[in-house]
Parts: C-alpha cells; structure tokens; sequence
C-alpha cells in the first residue's frame, strides 16, 4: 500500500445541499427539486445561477445564492431541506491522501476516505466500501484487507453462481 499527498488540478465543485449541482461547462450551479413520490418525478421548481468569473471566490459565491434559492423552494412546498454530510468535516484539495493498493479492482476513495471493491455477481453490481476509524497506517491496513477479502468472497460467489446457470 503506498500513500501520497495528491494535488487536485481542477477541483470538482459540489454542494451539501440536495438538488444543487455545479456544471463546468456553463459555469453555473443548477438547482432542482423533484417530487420524487411520483413516477416519473415531477420538477417542483428550479433554476440556475451563473458564475461571473472563474475564480474560486466567484464560484462560492454562486453556490451560496443557488442553496439559499434551493432553501426557498424547500420551504415554499413546506419540505425540509435536506443536508448531505451535515456532520461531517470536510478536507481541502491538499489534504487528500491518495492511496494504492496494489490489486485490480480495490481503490482507495480519497473524498471519502474509504477502501472499495467493485464486483458484479448475476449481473447486481456490488460495491462494498470500508472506512477506517482512523488515519493510523494499522487502521488502515486492517480495511485494506477487509475489503480485500470482500473483494475474494464476492468473486467466489461470481464464480459459483456463473456455474450453476451454465
């Protein structure tokens, strides 16, 4: 397993609010929201608000008034607002670790500071991830190998099951 700081060139913009989504292309966030208790959803309201730089000040600026427009809309069909990762904290480009492991199909998940494997078994695509509860290299080895062994049960059952149909 190796480790090293990883420098992002471009960062990817989000937002912790649902609905709220930044599209490089025309420099602007968009804000949705959809009933989702129909099919198909129906769009309750929505918009976009463009950046007038590309500058990262800009750009912040930008999401915040699309949220505050998003929080609006959630009120105004008397819905919550819905906060992704509320209590979590987040990590700058810089303080991303980046991490190998050295076996196809396990990565390490900078972001989310998480192993994940990637296997499809009758054509269900299973992608079980394992975060560490800390940063220490044992923690992490220690969820680097339940992911590994994750990862060999999953093929196992691939396996089996591929058989059993032939």
């Amino acid at each position: 397993m190796k480790d090293t700081l990883s420098k992002i060139s471009k960062p990817k913009f989000t937002s912790n609010v649902a609905g709220v989504t930044w599209t490089e292309s025309s420099k602007s966030w968009i804000y949705r929201l959809r009933d989702q208790s129909v099919r198909p959803e129906k769009l309750l309201g929505g918009g976009f608000v463009k950046a007038k730089d590309t500058s990262e000040a800009e750009i912040f600026r930008a999401r915040a008034e699309a949220e505050e427009k998003m929080n609006k809309l959630y009120d105004k069909h008397g819905l919550p607002c819905r906060i992704w990762g509320a209590n979590k904290q987040v990590k700058s480009a810089s303080e991303l670790i980046k991490r190998e492991s050295g076996v196809v199909g396990v990565i390490w998940r900078p972001t989310e500071s998480c192993w994940q494997t990637d296997v499809t078994v009758n054509g269900m695509r299973h992608c079980p991830r394992f975060r560490p509860k800390d940063e220490t290299p044992e923690e992490v080895e220690r969820c680097l190998q339940e992911c590994l062994a994750a990862q060999r049960e999953l093929k196992e059952r691939q396996a089996r099951e591929g058989k059993s149909k032939k």
